[in-house]
């Protein structure tokens, strides 16, 4: 039987806990951009083209860069959180790794009265984790509204350009 020893339990069990957690999540979220990889380019072209077709190729192009230009703005954003969500791990990681060590040492903590200095520095660490977190929610938020806002940009952007560029042909 394979054991281990209390200073390789010390030493790991904050982080396996941690990517047990977060691993679960990154599974979940792969399924799902697995499907947007090969989905959003053919809507894109398919939208591009006939929107071509029915408003005329100047709104249709317009449009277009305002989706290129979401993207881009998508893609910093998606950068920003996965910086942010490093940080978190590895703050969730430590503060973890500092509950379970206390709990593993507590008649020694007891013993020298160290509770409240311990107590502080699991706060001071969870204080940063919760800001990193906060972070991490206002840049979901912004990726979120982003995709809110960028189809009524794109046709904001293209009923304007079809006011100096009409299409060839009425629809009615």
């Amino acid at each position: 039987m394979l054991r281990l020893e209390n200073k390789s339990r010390r030493d790991f069990s904050g982080r396996v806990t941690t990517l047990l957690v977060h691993d679960t999540q990154s599974l979940f979220f792969l399924l799902t951009l697995i499907h947007n990889l090969w989905s959003a380019p053919v809507t894109a072209v398919l939208v591009g083209v006939m929107m071509g077709y029915f408003i005329g190729a100047v709104p249709a192009i317009c449009s277009m860069l305002v989706l290129v230009c979401a993207v881009g703005t998508m893609i910093k954003v998606n950068d920003s959180i996965k910086i942010l969500e490093t940080k978190v791990k590895s703050t969730a990681d430590k503060r973890v790794t500092t509950i379970q060590e206390t709990l593993a040492g507590i008649g020694v903590v007891k013993m020298y009265n160290w509770e409240k200095s311990l107590g502080e520095n699991i706060n001071t660490i969870r204080n940063t984790e919760l800001r990193y977190i906060f972070q991490l929610a206002v840049c979901r938020a912004l990726l979120f509204v982003s995709f809110l806002l960028t189809p009524i940009l794109m046709s904001i952007v293209a009923f304007e350009r079809c006011i100096y560029f009409p299409p060839h042909f009425a629809l009615i």
